[in-house]
């Protein structure tokens, strides 16, 4: 019986240890590195459109920032500044993350990876946020980003709006490959043509309505069937 209840003693103060831990995890203290950005001004109301990756509103993710990672966190990516903004954690301030301290970050199902002056992509790749789309002997990136452009309003009124546009890339061997359309994906991959446009016909993809399934189809594809 000593025995016994030994064991669920053992188990208890185990999972009281677990939980204080994570209760301290998740408090301000344990989080003080990630709130020293500086505040995040946010953008004229009056601009029509999103600036942000998604969504505009704070949803929680993850972080891997400054060597540690971080969960649930409230995080938006502005794909204008290219800056990832986290709320401060004891009022409506939202400040931005420091870049350089900024390893990866997970928001929506997504897991953008930054990538620094002084990686080894960098040469081929405008350093910033990536989307990372697929991750294994090839990878798949997306760069996604906004802009503020000029429109014109009903009554002929100049306004602005945010418009956004996505760039794909796909890592070979090192190498970054800007990716066109279905031809330029094959073309990297050393696939035959007419093989993935029935393997893509099956699955009902089009590039035109899901360029980021077909993509990721045709690098998962050639990943899974090198030869």
């Amino acid at each position: 019986m000593n025995r016994v209840f030994g064991q669920i003693n053992s188990q208890t103060d185990s999972l009281a240890i677990e939980n204080a831990i994570s209760l301290y995890n998740q408090s301000p203290q344990a989080r003080s590195k990630l709130y020293n950005g500086v505040e995040d001004v946010g953008y004229d109301r009056k601009i029509m459109g999103n600036p942000y990756f998604l969504t505009s509103e704070l949803t929680t993710g993850g972080v891997d920032y400054d060597g540690k990672h971080y969960d649930n966190i409230p995080l938006l990516y502005d794909m204008v500044q290219d800056e990832l903004v986290i709320q401060y954690y004891s009022g409506p301030i939202r400040i931005l993350l420091q870049k350089e301290k900024t390893q990866s970050f997970n928001l929506l199902n997504h897991h953008f990876i930054h990538i620094t002056p002084t990686d080894s992509l960098a040469s081929q790749l405008k350093p910033g946020y990536y989307d990372q789309l697929y991750s294994g002997r090839l990878k798949l990136l997306a760069r996604r980003t906004s802009s503020i452009i000029q429109v014109i309003n009903p009554g002929n009124k100049i306004g602005q709006k945010f418009t956004s546009k996505n760039e794909y890339f796909i890592i070979k061997n090192g190498r970054s490959y800007p990716v066109s359309g279905i031809s330029s994906a094959l073309k990297i991959t050393d696939r035959n043509e007419g093989q993935v446009k029935a393997y893509l016909k099956k699955k009902n993809l089009k590039y035109k309505s899901q360029p980021e399934a077909v993509l990721v189809l045709i690098v998962s594809y050639q990943d899974n069937n090198p030869d």
